[in-house]
């Protein structure tokens, strides 16, 4: 028998002691090496302790009684150490640990509350505590522990051994069971070793503790000649005789038989001449050995003897290397097969061990051994279901996972592992109450089992989060409490990072400096989580501390902190000394993402390098780009990260000659070859993508990838075929994309989500946008954004407001994400969630102004400026600050924009002036507008007012075909009303009250987008002001023969006016309009007029502040009658038959400092006319003419602020053609309600008349 059975199993019942003689008075001899415990004398008692009053020896004996398994002893030297001193700890301890080992565990329970009211915090206390608990709290643990020692699995016995005596074994047998169980496990021989020794040298003459030693010294040495000189005298002590002598026949039979082994047999047998047994093995032995003689002539049965050997030393491959060579010529020998059970059980392959040990006892003749293959069988049983049910777990087979799980529950009912295994398959079936119960019933089996007790405390912390769990873990027991001591910490360490994360986007950053410290005092574990709390304390501006401290946290740490601090110093441009943390690590222990990240360092250094080059002297950083090309002509993948640079240099046009002069081969790997689809794709090289595509399919190397491989290639084929509105391709390709749980499932989801909205499945689209907002949580915060639009799309406004509101929270926010949830703030109405977007979005954009991740990851902090100064931290701004500060690209001119609407809704004005135009010395006219912009949010829009005073001078008029001048003068004043929202606005009023002809006015103007082209559409009656006839109305001359006395005039246009722009933002943009209109008045023939204009204008510079373009227009105009005549039925308009002209304008508008700005524009055009004769009595009067020619126009105006809510401006033009030759100047002043904060607009904007409206 081993001593790992004799131990655990039958110590006591095969140990009778019979101990003589009187009590020790010398002292005991230590075990010395010369020694080696083979000249120890036997211990013995002092019977008649009733004159011994000397408690140290009373102590002393009880000792050795108890490791000497004598109870009579121990209450016979009880009762004298009690009246000699009741209360005496030791004594009292050594009572209670008799009583537990009799089954009165409760008294000995009591005897240990009573010691821990006299003598809380001694160490007798504390050891009889631990030792008592095995009887107790910790039964089910040891029994445990003893099941795994048993299987083999002593290294798991072991740990767990330990954290269940984390200070030390509290008893000298508790202590020998530990080396017994340390003793199986490799590369412990030698401590062991020096453990036994110990062990012997303090309890020097324990024959249990001696035997130990022998029977560890003679493992995988049965002949260990001091093992056997130690043996053969153990045999003659009467207290372990029966086990010395067993252990010795054991080892005899072990060793190689030779005459040495054969005598040994003799000596034992003439130990006990009456033990038939030792006689018949001494027999067995002789004829072993000639039989032994006769074997050692075949291999087969020699690889059997040096499997068991290798198995016994532990080299397990070899072991099985051997006996399953030997299982070849001997398939029913116990010993292999038994041997082979215990290989595959230490490897872990249960359903294997239990095979072989069920046909070891099958073989077994022996019945003797039958208990023995039965607690192996039992044992791989339970270990054999646990392993079929992970592995149906593994495959989705979660009814058929139960069921094992529950037959394993039957061979081990009181092990937690079950249970533990249960409550995972609940966890993967999203049942955390039934995971729940499960661990709860591990944790009745054994309080301190700590999968048990991580599992139920991180199921606390899904149903109540981090703070409830933590409270709910602290009213544990102090051992427990222990276990979970790491993970309370890790827990508390993401409360506190949470907490910073608020405190960083709030912007509070007293409070995010207070949690800083924290931090700092007791960081956390992870070194990813201490990367965060240096990013943070840099963003808070103690950079050099923070550097200090992850230098620190590096020189003491794992490759994992030493990965960590790399990246870290990569983030803020320190590339080289990133690179030496990672070369620094040992290639052993660099894991694939190390090598990964190392390479792309390297590369990125020379990248880094391109980037400031090309920033500094464009030509030098192409002649570097053809350098490297050379140089990487062989390297696909520093190739392709090379064009991949070029791209992001704006150098796309080389990028491209040079991706396609690449062809893809069959030898570059999944990886190198994903790389050249997505530039494909990027650089919309469709024909290259199909023909890449259709080989990558076809080819059977690339069918035989890895998930993510697969994932990663679905996915962009699913993009390509989206882009190419082949939506049913893509909603295949993002549905395999999909299946599995990894990183890419919900880019894939709503990739799907999208497809189904194209194919038109709006309700299958609407039920997966709310299963990605049940997941929310998982979701990047590019991913939050475009789901947050889709729902808003779907009339989901308060889930996708929830999915903006959670932006501030997610680590990988960036400007991007917070101008998108800006945007869907807008259009949810969410005026302050919008606009802390905005500020969010800003903050962002100071910090990587370009918003360009590839930029960002291949140059540094220094090249680009992007490190944030202590004085500078953007955190600091406020929101006017960060909207004054923002530096020039599209992303900031968007929100600046959309703040500028959110601003504009509580913003109002007044502004006034006076106008004066004249055309060709008559038709004067000075006006005095007034208007006023009253904001009114709450409903969405602002009130519109207007009072024009309008002083008209016609001149010295000719009436037709008289000798008859006119000259007349109107004053009037025009008022209207208004209202003015976002997308359209409308008005009602009058032509100037005074006026010989007076009419009611108005419009209504509708506007929006349709795809990329933005239109308007105005329906509306206005006044025809280009004359004082058409405008005020005027009276026939009494000289006139015919109408005399006659007012006449006051035209009015009646029509709509449908218009059309398209303007993406680039050089190029287009505009279009079509007008038709009724045109009547007071004695005034009727008429109609046509309008159809157009053109295109190129900007030639496209800044900001500043705006230079030519344009080239087109304008058709038709009138069916000429009434420009002033006679009676004409209203003194413009209104030719035929009009067309071409003119190239030119416009050049600047903005100085935010608050003065200018615009000089000019126009050369050249014109066609056709005119009717005029229209009179009814019908034309006369043949009709053709004419035109060319015209000019010149036109300037500025606008100054001159404080905070003053303004001033002024506007003059002048227009010469053939027809038309006004001038014109106007003065205005405007006073804002608020301050506003954006610059003054550009162009500028004039005060318009009333009468101009439309």
């Amino acid at each position: 028998m081993s001593i790992e059975r004799f131990v655990i199993n039958k110590r006591i019942h095969i140990l009778p002691i019979a101990v003589v003689g009187v009590f020790f008075s010398s002292s005991i001899m230590a075990a010395t090496p010369k020694s080696e415990l083979q000249m120890m004398n036997p211990i013995v008692f002092q019977s008649d302790v009733s004159n011994v009053d000397s408690t140290k020896q009373l102590v002393e004996q009880l000792r050795y009684a108890q490791l000497l398994h004598r109870p009579d002893i121990t209450e016979t030297t009880l009762k004298r150490l009690f009246a000699v001193d009741p209360n005496n700890a030791e004594g009292l301890s050594f009572q209670a640990q008799h009583l537990a080992k009799s089954g009165q565990v409760d008294q000995a329970m009591g005897i240990l509350k009573k010691l821990e009211a006299a003598q809380p915090n001694s160490v007798t206390t504390k050891q009889l505590r631990d030792a008592l608990s095995i009887y107790g709290d910790n039964k089910a643990t040891y029994q445990k522990i003893i099941l795994l020692s048993r299987s083999g699995r002593n290294k798991e016995a072991l740990q767990a051994l330990n954290a269940l005596f984390p200070n030390g074994m509290p008893t000298p047998e508790l202590q020998l069971t530990y080396l017994d169980i340390e003793s199986g496990v490799k590369g412990h021989e030698r401590k062991v070793l020096i453990g036994l020794k110990k062990l012997n040298a303090e309890y020097p003459g324990v024959p249990d503790f001696q035997l130990a030693y022998a029977e560890h010294i003679s493992k995988g040495d049965p002949s260990n000649p001091i093992a056997m000189k130690l043996l053969q005298r153990l045999s003659l002590e009467s207290s372990v005789s029966g086990s010395a002598a067993s252990l010795w026949i054991s080892r005899l039979n072990d060793s190689y038989i030779t005459k040495e082994v054969v005598q040994q047999y003799a000596i034992l047998s003439s130990y006990y001449p009456s033990n038939v047994t030792y006689r018949k093995a001494l027999l067995d032995a002789n004829k072993r050995f000639e039989k032994e003689t006769e074997l050692r002539k075949d291999p087969k049965y020699l690889a059997k003897l040096t499997g068991l050997k290798e198995l016994e030393s532990g080299h397990i491959l070899n072991a099985r290397q051997q006996l399953l060579a030997a299982l070849e010529a001997r398939p029913n020998d116990p010993e292999i097969l038994g041997g082979l059970g215990m290989v595959y059980l230490r490897l872990g392959q249960q359903e294997v061990a239990l095979s072989y040990f069920k046909k070891a006892k099958k073989y077994d003749k022996d019945l003797r051994n039958v208990d023995r293959w039965n607690g192996y069988i039992n044992s791989s049983s339970y270990w054999a279901y646990l392993e079929r049910g992970e592995k149906m777990m593994q495959r989705g087979n979660f009814d058929g996972a139960n069921r094992k799980y529950h037959q394993a529950i039957k061979y081990e009912p009181d092990d937690p592992y079950a249970y533990n295994y249960l409550a995972e398959l609940a966890l993967a079936q999203k049942d955390e109450k039934q995971a729940l119960d499960y661990y709860t019933t591990a944790l009745s089996k054994n309080r301190l089992d700590e999968t048990a007790l991580r599992g139920w405390f991180n199921l606390q912390i899904s149903f109540y989060g981090g703070e409830k769990a933590l409270e709910k873990g602290r009213k544990l027991s102090s051992r427990q409490q222990r276990i979970l001591a790491e993970r309370f910490h890790e827990v508390e360490i993401s409360l506190l990072m949470t907490e910073l994360t608020v405190a960083i986007n709030k912007g509070d950053i007293e409070h995010a400096k207070t949690i800083l410290d924290k931090l700092v005092i007791d960081p956390p574990v992870s070194p990813w989580q201490r990367s965060e709390v240096a990013d943070s304390l840099r963003l808070t501006g103690q950079t050099q501390r923070a550097d200090k401290l992850m230098s620190a946290w590096s020189k003491n740490g794992t490759p994992e902190m030493s990965f960590a601090y790399a990246l870290y110093l990569a983030r803020y441009g320190q590339t080289v000394e990133a690179i030496a943390q990672l070369t620094a690590v040992a290639e052993s222990d660099r894991s694939e993402a190390m090598n990964s990240n190392l390479n792309r360092l390297e590369q990125n250094q020379m990248f880094s390098a391109l980037f400031i080059l090309a920033k500094n002297d464009p030509e030098a950083a192409k002649k570097e780009i053809r350098r490297l090309e050379i140089e990487y002509n062989s390297d696909p993948d520093a190739m392709l990260s090379l064009i991949d640079v070029q791209f992001q240099l704006g150098f796309t046009k080389q990028a491209i000659i040079k991706l396609q002069s690449i062809k893809p081969t069959d030898k570059w790997n999944m990886e190198t070859q994903l790389r050249y689809g997505g530039l494909l794709y990027t650089f919309e090289e469709n024909e290259k993508f199909k023909e890449w595509k259709n080989h990558l399919e076809s080819n059977s190397e690339y069918t035989v990838i890895s998930f993510e491989q697969k994932i990663r290639r679905d996915l962009l084929f699913a993009e390509y075929a989206f882009r190419s509105e082949e939506y049913a391709d893509a909603k295949i390709y993002y549905s395999s994309a999909s299946q599995l749980n990894t990183q890419y499932q919900y880019g894939a989801l709503l990739g799907l989500l999208k497809t189904q909205q194209a194919l038109g499945e709006d309700d299958d689209a609407q039920k997966l946008a709310l299963y990605l907002y049940s997941e929310k949580q998982a979701l990047s915060s590019r991913q939050s954004m475009e789901l947050a639009l889709i729902l808003m799309a779907y009339g989901y406004q308060s889930e996708a407001i929830t999915l903006v509101e959670m932006l501030k929270q997610k680590q990988d926010s960036d400007a991007i994400d917070y101008r998108d949830g800006m945007a869907v703030a807008m259009e949810g109405k969410e005026w302050s969630l919008a606009t802390s977007m905005a500020h969010y979005a800003l903050i962002e954009d100071a910090i990587n102004p370009k918003n360009d991740a590839t930029i960002a990851e291949f140059t540094d902090d220094d090249a680009l400026d992007l490190e944030l100064k202590p004085s500078e931290d953007p955190k600091e701004e406020n929101l006017r600050e960060l909207y004054n500060n923002a530096d020039d690209n599209w992303l900031t001119r968007n929100v600046k924009s959309d703040l500028d609407s959110i601003q504009a809704r509580d913003q109002g004005y007044v502004s006034f002036g006076i106008d004066y135009s004249a055309r060709d010395g008559a038709n004067k006219s000075v006006q005095v507008p007034i208007e006023a912009i009253i904001p009114m949010p709450e409903y969405d829009g602002h009130l519109q007012l207007r009072a024009d005073i309008v002083h008209l001078n016609s001149g010295d008029i000719d009436y037709y075909d008289s000798s008859e001048i006119m000259n007349e003068q109107h004053t009037g004043s025009a008022f209207g009303i208004g209202w003015l929202a976002d997308s359209w606005s409308a008005d009602i009023g009058t032509t100037p009250l005074g006026f010989e002809q007076q009419n009611i006015v108005g419009g209504l103007n509708l506007s929006g987008d349709l795809g990329d082209v933005g239109w308007k559409a105005t329906l509306s009656r206005r006044a025809e002001t280009s004359s004082t006839l058409s405008y005020a109305g005027m009276t026939v001359p009494n000289g006139v023969k015919d109408d005399k006395g006659k007012d006449w005039g006051g035209v009015m246009k009646t029509g709509v006016n449908l218009g059309g722009s398209y303007d993406l933002g680039g050089s190029v943009g287009y505009w279009a309009s079509a007008q038709f209109h009724t045109m009547t008045g007071t004695g005034v023939e009727d008429n109609t007029h046509l309008g159809l204009l157009g053109g295109t204008y190129w900007k030639i510079i496209n800044e900001e502040n500043r705006r230079l373009s030519l344009g080239l227009n087109l304008m058709y105009l038709n009138y069916d009658k000429n009434l420009s005549e002033y006679a009676y039925g004409n209203g003194g308009y413009y209104s030719p038959q035929q009009y067309f002209s071409v003119s190239i304008p030119v416009n050049y508008y600047e903005r100085l400092n935010d608050g003065f700005s200018y615009l000089v524009s000019g126009s050369v055009s050249n014109s066609w006319t056709k005119e009717d004769r005029p229209y009179i009595d009814g019908s034309p009067n006369g043949s009709s003419s053709k004419g035109g020619g060319f015209g000019f126009s010149l036109e300037a105006a500025a606008e100054q602020r001159i404080s905070k809510r003053w303004y001033l401006g002024a506007a003059v033009d002048i227009q010469r053609s053939d027809f038309y030759e006004p001038n014109h100047l106007l003065f205005y002043a405007k006073y804002t309600f608020t301050d506003r904060w954006q610059p003054v607009s550009m162009p500028v904007d004039p005060l318009t008349l009333y009468g101009d409206f439309d």
